[in-house]
């Protein structure tokens, strides 16, 4: 082999290697884990006043919204508050205006696309009903990933205070020192309540108003450990302590039930979806198979009485690997 050519591939493999490197260091500076941390604290420290002004902001047009006489008829009903309460525990900022506009345009989208597509009035009727509940699953489906995420970070709050306490501060400088060091959700939820307390509310009344914005029981918990402690006295740094040991050792049993009922699940989704894909793979193998269920009243019964079955059998099997702790 020509010598000129392996020292070319020589210093191809060097220049190739350093420019690896380069790029290697580059992505740690840039994506790296201390980076991202670092970013995150300079975005929510930058971010505070954006993040108050937008709360404030949405609050005044959700209570704004009360002086005409349709929102104050829809306030009045028990329903509307439990759907105002749940807009507010999805942390999304929707008002209740905003939220009956999404589902009317839920309904028209849905209604307006079936009829494009020439089907009957029944059919219309019935996708435009259950379009309705888009917006509704979107915001269940925001407020159970917002809580699952809260609750994950309330440990390493009450870590937080417990060191800051600790180390001499106050309680209310080590509640604040939540809301600027961690990430949201939780750091939202600690500065609007110490925001709550420099208005002039009792911190008391806002840790009140704290637990009824995050419906968690370990929150709770806190805040009622918190409470009883200024009103009686005693070691709060080693009551937080504890309650984060406790919260942590849930959650570790939380884990070890996942893996013990992954099988369960697996199961779950395989028996679910067999029957769907042996009805594909007959109709591939023989087209003729399909038809002759679906054209006569006996298949027709039969499917309904199948999908009726499998509809009660994943409920039975998610009652039971769906742990309540």
């Amino acid at each position: 082999m020509d010598t000129k050519f392996l020292i070319f591939i020589v210093f191809v493999f060097i220049a190739s290697f350093f420019a690896l490197e380069a790029l290697y260091y580059w992505w740690v500076k840039r994506f790296g884990a201390e980076s991202t941390r670092l970013k995150s604290r300079i975005e929510h420290i930058t971010s505070h006043d954006l993040d108050r002004n937008a709360y404030q902001g949405i609050l005044k047009n959700r209570y704004a919204t009360n002086q005409s006489a349709f929102n104050q008829f829809l306030f009045k009903l028990s329903t509307t508050k439990k759907l105002d309460a749940l807009l507010l525990h999805s942390g999304e900022l929707w008002t209740i205006a905003k939220f009956f506009r999404m589902t009317a345009l839920s309904a028209f989208v849905a209604g307006f696309v079936c009829l494009l597509l020439n089907f009957n009035i029944a059919i219309v009727l019935l996708a435009a009903l259950l379009a309705t509940l888009i917006p509704l699953l979107y915001v269940l489906r925001a407020k159970n990933k917002r809580l699952d995420k809260f609750e994950e970070q309330l440990p390493e709050a009450i870590d937080t205070i417990c060191r800051s306490l600790k180390a001499g501060h106050a309680f209310n400088s080590a509640f604040t020192l939540v809301g600027e060091e961690l990430a949201d959700p939780i750091a939202t939820e600690f500065r609007i309540t110490m925001e709550e307390n420099n208005l002039g509310i009792n911190i008391n009344e806002a840790m009140q108003n704290l637990a009824e914005r995050v419906p968690l029981t370990d929150l709770k918990f806190f805040v009622v450990a918190v409470l009883i402690q200024r009103e009686t006295g005693g070691n709060l740094a080693e009551i937080l302590g504890n309650i984060s040991n406790i919260i942590r050792e849930r959650f570790k049993l939380r884990r070890q039930i996942g893996v013990m009922t992954a099988e369960g699940r697996l199961s779950a989704k395989i028996l679910g979806a067999m029957p769907i894909i042996m009805l594909m793979i007959m109709s591939a193998l023989n087209p003729t198979y399909a038809p002759l269920m679906f054209n006569s009243p006996t298949g027709i019964y039969s499917l309904k009485i199948a999908a009726v079955m499998m509809i009660l059998g994943f409920i039975w099997m998610r009652s039971i690997i769906n742990i309540k702790m």
